[in-house]
Order: C-alpha cells, then sequence, then structure tokens
C-alpha cells in the first residue's frame, strides 16, 4: 500500500457534515487582496499538512502515525461522537469515555505547530547526549571520535523519529485524562434561535 502523506489535524468524520452535497465552503480572510475568498472542495482538501507526521523510518511504514495511530483514535472517536449525537449520555460506557478522550487530547497534539515542537526535542536529546562528560569521556576511550549523539542516531535510530513518536504519550494522558473521563459530561443542543457554530480549524475550544 501507498504511504499516506497528506495528513489531517481536523478528521475528516468531523468536516464531513459541514459540506454541501460533499464540497466543503472554507472561507479566509484574504490579506494581501483584501478579500474574503472561499475555496470550494471536498473534505479531504482541508485542515492537512503534507508529511506533518511522517517519520524517517517505522516498521509500520513512514506513515504509522497517521495511518495507524490517528485513523484508529479518529474511528473509535467518531462512533461516540454519533452515539453522542443520537443518544447523548445514555448508555455511554467507560470505553466509550476513553475513546473520546484521546479525541479531544489528540485534536491539540496533532496540530502543526505542537508537531514541529516535538520535531525539534531531537535537538534537546543530541545536546543532552554530547554536553554529557562522562559519556563523551567513554566514548574517547573505546576509539570513537564522534558525537555521542550521532553514535545513538546510527545505532538506536533517528532521534526526531524519537522525539516525534512521543505524541502518543502525550495523547494517552493518564493524569490529565482520567480527570476527564470522571468530569460531567452534558449534551447541548443548540436551538435556531441561540447563534451559529462555525467550525474553523480549531474544532476544540478549552477553557
Amino acid at each position: 500500500m501507498p504511504e499516506a502523506r497528506r495528513h489531517h489535524y481536523v478528521p475528516i468524520f468531523l468536516l464531513t457534515p459541514w459540506t454541501i452535497d460533499g464540497v466543503l465552503h472554507g472561507y479566509w480572510w484574504n490579506e494581501r487582496k483584501g478579500t474574503l475568498d472561499c475555496k470550494k472542495k471536498g473534505p479531504r482538501a482541508f485542515c492537512n499538512v503534507v508529511d506533518l507526521f511522517t517519520l524517517k523510518y517505522h516498521k509500520a511504514g513512514r506513515d504509522a502515525l497517521e495511518a495507524g495511530f490517528f485513523q484508529k483514535i479518529d474511528e473509535q472517536g467518531a462512533a461516540v461522537r454519533d452515539h453522542l449525537v443520537a443518544d447523548g449520555m445514555t448508555g455511554l460506557s467507560e470505553d466509550q469515555r476513553i475513546e473520546f478522550a484521546r479525541l479531544l487530547f489528540s485534536l491539540d497534539i496533532r496540530r502543526k505547530d505542537t508537531v514541529e515542537r516535538l520535531r525539534s526535542m531531537k535537538q534537546v536529546y543530541a545536546n543532552g547526549f554530547d554536553s554529557d562528560e562522562q559519556l563523551r569521556t567513554w566514548f574517547k576511550e573505546n576509539g570513537y571520535e564522534g558525537l555521542p549523539s550521532e553514535w545513538a542516531e546510527k545505532t538506536l535510530g533517528s532521534l526526531e523519529d524519537r522525539a516525534l513518536l512521543g505524541i502518543q504519550k502525550l495523547v494517552d494522558n493518564e493524569i490529565v485524562g482520567s480527570r476527564l473521563i470522571n468530569a460531567h459530561w452534558g449534551v447541548a443542543q443548540i436551538g435556531p434561535r441561540d447563534g451559529t457554530f462555525v467550525l474553523s480549524d480549531r474544532p476544540l475550544i478549552r477553557v
């Protein structure tokens, strides 16, 4: 199977309900022209970045985060969303609460700026190796002339991949997650006179 390179930071299932005849109308203010512009395409064309989560190497494929980790989160989250819309909290299980909490965490953590910060942790790891005097001395005594970080990159694998794979631990945050799962949940119905919701590329609002 070809690797997925277009990675969505807003799941397609959240975009699809806003389509008209399968087309999403995406509006934004064009500062250069001073006009309100509109992009009309299918939901797959929105809220994505090429190679956002691409790894240098992974046994499940370089798109393991997009095609495996996030895809499962989105599938489970979509099923819970459908349950909440149809039946509210009635019959919602603990497992479903966990699945929906994982979806909520992922909406923040898979954003481009967060992913870029995680990738930059590669340098933090490298600096940690290279600033350790004991480690540098041991390498020198054992005939290795390069930097410890260079050895780590060759022997342990990509430091950038290790940093990016940390995204999974951020999604499965047990401390914050347990508070969310055990909190009071409810579903609010927005009436025709209560104003409107606009889905931007930040579908999760945290106070």
